[in-house]
């Protein structure tokens, strides 16, 4: 059998094909035998993409014609209707894989190059243990520390599972650390998963400047997976659910909390006073032999996260 490199309208065909068909049936890769190639075409493409078109005369040359010559032989509705089955197995696949919740933004409003040129983005929530939320009463634990990095680990999991799909399907995707550290300037960061969370639908900034969700309250950690697959995505959230609450604010021990309410694009500093907050965060830390910032009481201070650790029958 002939195996040479696959070229010309045959390799085109192959980069459409990466694009609109379910992995399960794309199973062609660069050096595979060009006959076979041809027969997958023939054989089963066209039957799955264009049932009405196959025939004893369909060929190859029809195949590569309506997949990558003509595509207009290909409504935008069939085109869509793959699109979002891909999506929906996506989806599918980070759940089973342990995300608790999973979005996908549109961040063409934000600058350029804060997402790298990328105009959309997945959203990834990992919930954390409710046991381990609900002994913050005071601050960080040891067990909270192991559990900090046991979500973060998955959450780098999840976000390899997203990028590796969406490049399968030939598009690109850039997941970015979990937890990104900022020893310079303020403490800000340019695109934080936070932000990116907010226009996936998942939730809004709270007071403490931490996500809040409605199913898990601020007990999650996030990450992002920018990419410029075309996905179906959510309307953002546009303001604050917090109200007049100010739980966070009063349990917070550095007092770095103003209570202003966050809406999109309001500077960090106005909300919450990274500074103070670290400080008194790292202190709390390092009394229980941690040697990272972390802290945790106004997770369990906020109303939503105690409503959800109350329904895993957690008292907080």
């Amino acid at each position: 059998m002939e195996h040479r490199r696959i070229s010309g309208p045959l390799e085109s065909t192959l980069g459409v094909l990466k694009r609109l068909l379910p992995p399960a049936l794309c199973g062609i890769w660069i050096g595979v035998g060009t006959r076979d190639v041809e027969r997958f075409l023939e054989d089963r493409v066209v039957p799955t993409l264009y049932p009405r078109a196959t025939s004893c005369s369909s060929t190859c040359t029809t195949a590569m014609r309506l997949l990558a010559n003509d595509q207009a032989a290909m409504s935008t509705a069939e085109q869509d209707k793959m699109l979002a089955a891909w999506q929906g197995e996506l989806l599918a696949s980070l759940k089973l894989a342990g995300a608790a919740l999973v979005g996908f933004a549109d961040l063409t409003c934000l600058p350029t190059e804060a997402r790298h040129g990328l105009p959309r983005a997945i959203s990834l929530a990992v919930v954390l243990d409710p046991s381990v939320v609900a002994g913050l009463v005071s601050g960080p634990t040891t067990a909270y520390h192991t559990e900090y990095d046991r979500v973060n680990e998955l959450l780098s999991n999840l976000a390899c599972l997203a990028k590796s799909s969406i490049e399968a399907r030939g598009f690109v995707a850039q997941a970015g650390a979990v937890t990104v550290r900022v020893v310079e300037g303020d403490g800000a960061i340019a695109l934080p998963h936070k932000t990116v969370a907010t226009r996936a639908g998942l939730g809004w900034i709270g007071h403490s400047a931490l996500l809040v969700t409605p199913e898990f309250g601020k007990s999650v950690r996030l990450a992002s997976v920018l990419t410029n697959a075309p996905f179906v995505c959510a309307e953002p959230v546009q303001e604050s659910r917090c109200g007049r609450c100010r739980e966070c604010v009063d349990a917070c021990p550095a007092g770095a909390i103003t209570g202003h309410p966050w809406s999109p694009g309001i500077d960090r500093h106005r909300i919450l006073n990274a500074a103070a907050c670290g400080k008194k965060a790292s202190a709390l830390a390092a009394d229980q032999g941690i040697d990272v910032t972390i802290c945790g009481i106004c997770i369990l201070a906020c109303p939503w996260t105690r409503r959800y650790l109350r329904s895993r029958g957690k008292a907080a």
